[in-house]
């Protein structure tokens, strides 16, 4: 059995925060371990959150460079997520944005833009939309949404989703997303995903219970850091950023590492 720090099971458990926020948090925590526990311990945490691109990102890393791959993906992850903010910031209306789940890339984006009013859904399960109303809150009118007002009406100008990856077939994020955005087209009410550099990977990503896939068209565009990517772009962005082969050299689920705790 490998013995990690408390933070890292926390966070292999952690159900309710942001794919960035996790991964942050897992990066700072890894920089301070010796390079053969980094290694065991971002293979856990891959594990534990296997629709998340960023942890998959600071594992290949880490496992290409023990020493320093977490220093490098803070690097990475500093540099670009604020700069996908920005960027969905210049394409957002300024009336009412509806949102889901938490993300911290598409509260910057908010913070930036300021918009007239934030509608965050509730988005169960895990109801994280009421985390994001009260962080929201700060700089703009905010109001929680029943999921189901949300997807089958869409009663806003525009709506901007994060993702916990950008693959080259799909948007990963929460449970809910797909149906938001087909109602967002249907309806012709604009759709944006926000995603940072670290977001972008292929191959790899698990959808889980809580996430799923949404095509890459349904957006109107992803707000990157180089700019507002069509699919295509966004398509080919993410292949060009595979991940270590070890994390798919053990299909049982790295079975000599340590067990991590279910979500609640």
């Amino acid at each position: 059995m490998v013995e990690l720090p408390a933070t890292v099971l926390e966070l292999a458990g952690d159900r309710t925060s942001g794919a960035a926020q996790i991964a942050e948090r897992a990066a700072h925590t890894l920089v301070e371990l010796g390079p053969d526990d980094a290694r065991e311990a971002a293979l856990v945490l891959a594990r534990a959150h296997p629709s998340m691109a960023p942890l998959l990102r600071l594992a290949s890393l880490v496992l290409d460079h023990p020493s320093r791959g977490a220093r490098e993906f803070i690097e990475e992850m500093l540099g670009f997520d604020s700069a996908s903010a920005r960027v969905a910031a210049g394409v957002l209306p300024a009336g009412t944005i509806v949102t889901i789940s938490f993300s911290t890339t598409v509260l910057e984006a908010l913070r930036v833009r300021r918009p007239k009013m934030v509608l965050c859904m509730e988005s169960e399960p895990g109801g994280e939309g009421v985390r994001a109303a009260q962080a929201a809150a700060r700089f703009a009118e905010t109001r929680l949404l029943p999921d189901v007002v949300a997807m089958d009406t869409v009663p806003a100008d525009a709506v901007l989703v994060g993702a916990d990856a950008v693959t080259p077939d799909a948007v990963v994020n929460k449970v809910k997303t797909r149906r938001l955005a087909e109602s967002a087209s249907r309806l012709e009410v604009p759709c944006y995903a926000v995603a940072g550099l670290t977001k972008f990977v292929s191959p790899g990503v698990r959808v889980t219970e809580c996430s799923e896939s949404v095509q890459l068209d349904l957006f109107i565009g992803i707000a990157a850091p180089e700019g507002l990517l069509t699919a295509e772009r966004a398509r080919a962005l993410a292949d060009s950023r595979s991940l270590h082969p070890l994390l798919f050299d053990q299909p049982d689920g790295y079975s000599r590492l340590i067990q991590v705790p279910p979500g609640p």
